[in-house]
């Protein structure tokens, strides 16, 4: 350091966690340049890091910028600066942390977690190892969070146990704990212990969870295969296009839509009892999606759930397909 400026506490985490001796740090000379606003935001300060230039920009600003916001912001300090910049602050949400993580903008929290992909380190929650950043939330996780917000979790809460909801969704108790842990880490459902027992709970809008999940769910369609049936019963619900027409009043374009899950793909083509694989929109095919998770979990009267339709859905860029997708989600259960 110079001028007697004591480091930052950013400066002793990484020297603590990293293999150096010491970790060469100044002010950046180059923070004058910045917007106003970024001047008053960033307190930005060069360093050489395992034989590297980076450029750490410390939050000291009280609200948390959106991480679309702050990519913006760090791009354009990094085109100001010619080298990686790292966000730095001293508190952020985890559900921040898994999207900054997600859209690789490395940052620093100090003592907490520390991502910085151009050197390849990755070390979080005080774990010394590297880890790989989960970017979306497991199927099992999804599941989880689909049944707690359209409101299918018991009502007595000695059962919304990782055991109890294991043996409700198909499960293993070691899967659905995992899942505790993701939805926990993301903030969006609150896990909470009582005595041996760790009890789910939602504590939020469930409309406001939907929203802030949205970085982390992914669509559930794993393939989509076309196919004629050998026999006249249909191997799983409604889904895509079929259903949404069947719940909204959208037009059905055809082909028909149905799921089934991996397992039932898996039996179904090995078999080859059951259906015969086609060319795409033969006449008469069935459109067959193979999902990450089974559809009939959440699903009622032969469609799959509303809200794994509206994900599957998501990158359907037609007008038509997007409203009648508002419409179902107005019908949840919020």
């Amino acid at each position: 350091m110079v001028d007697n400026i004591p480091a930052p506490p950013f400066v002793t985490y990484l020297t603590a966690i990293l293999p150096l001796d010491q970790l060469p740090c100044t002010r950046w000379d180059g923070q004058r340049t910045l917007p106003l606003a970024f001047r008053k935001r960033f307190d930005c300060w060069r360093c050489e890091l395992l034989g590297q230039p980076v450029l750490f920009a410390i939050d000291g600003a009280r609200d948390e910028p959106t991480p679309r916001q702050l990519s913006k912001q760090i791009q354009m300090i990094t085109d100001l600066a010619g080298m990686p910049v790292a966000y730095v602050r001293d508190t952020m949400t985890a559900l921040s942390r898994l999207r900054l993580a997600g859209q690789g903008i490395p940052f620093v929290v100090p003592g907490k977690q520390c991502f910085l992909p151009p050197l390849g380190i990755d070390f979080r929650e005080q774990f010394m190892a590297p880890k790989q950043v989960r970017t979306h939330l497991s199927p099992s996780a999804q599941v989880l969070l689909f049944a707690a917000l359209l409101d299918r979790l018991p009502d007595n809460d000695a059962h919304r146990t990782p055991t109890h909801l294991a043996q409700q969704l198909g499960y293993g108790a070691i899967t659905l704990s995992r899942a505790f842990d993701e939805l926990a880490a993301s903030t969006l459902l609150t896990v909470s212990t009582h005595g041996r027992r760790r009890v789910l709970a939602v504590e939020q809008p469930r409309r406001a969870i939907w929203q802030q999940a949205q970085a982390l769910l992914r669509t559930p369609v794993m393939s989509i295969h076309h196919i004629r049936l050998l026999t006249e019963t249909e191997p799983g619900p409604m889904a895509g296009l079929t259903a949404l027409a069947q719940r909204t009043m959208l037009d059905d374009p055809g082909p028909r839509t149905l799921a089934i899950s991996r397992a039932r793909w898996k039996h179904l083509h090995e078999q080859k009892a059951d259906m015969e694989e086609v060319p795409a929109f033969e006449s008469g095919a069935l459109c067959l999606q193979v999902w990450s998770y089974e559809p009939l979990l959440l699903g009622t009267h032969g469609q799959v759930d509303p809200l794994s339709l509206s994900i599957s859905l998501a990158g359907d860029t037609d007008e038509r397909t997007r409203a009648a997708c508002e419409a179902l989600l107005k019908e949840a259960p919020w």
